[in-house]
C-alpha cells in the first residue's frame, strides 16, 4: 500500500493491516510500518485459492488519532 497525507505527501511509520476475504473464509495479516516513502507491503498466500476466485482486500490504515479503510479486489489468474 502506499499512504500519502492530504497534499500527497508520503507518510512514514503508519500502522496497517489488511482483511482478506479469501473464499475459504477472513484472514487478518498486519503490514509493517509505512517507510519514509509512505509505502508498505506483504506477500498474499494465495497458492490454494481456486483459479477465477475473487479475493477482496479492506484495508486499515492508522496515523496518530487518524483512521482510514480502503478497499481492493483481485482475480486469480493461475
Amino acid at each position: 500500500i502506499a499512504v500519502q497525507d492530504q497534499y500527497a505527501n508520503p507518510v512514514q511509520s503508519a500502522t496497517a493491516f489488511v482483511i482478506v476475504e479469501f473464499d475459504q473464509g477472513d484472514r487478518t495479516f498486519v503490514l509493517p510500518l509505512t517507510d519514509q516513502d509512505g509505502i508498505s507491503g506483504l506477500v498474499l498466500p494465495v497458492d490454494d485459492q481456486p483459479i477465477g476466485s475473487r479475493v477482496d482486500l479492506e484495508y486499515w490504515i492508522a496515523y496518530g488519532d487518524m483512521l482510514t479503510i480502503t478497499r481492493d479486489s483481485f482475480l486469480i489468474w493461475w
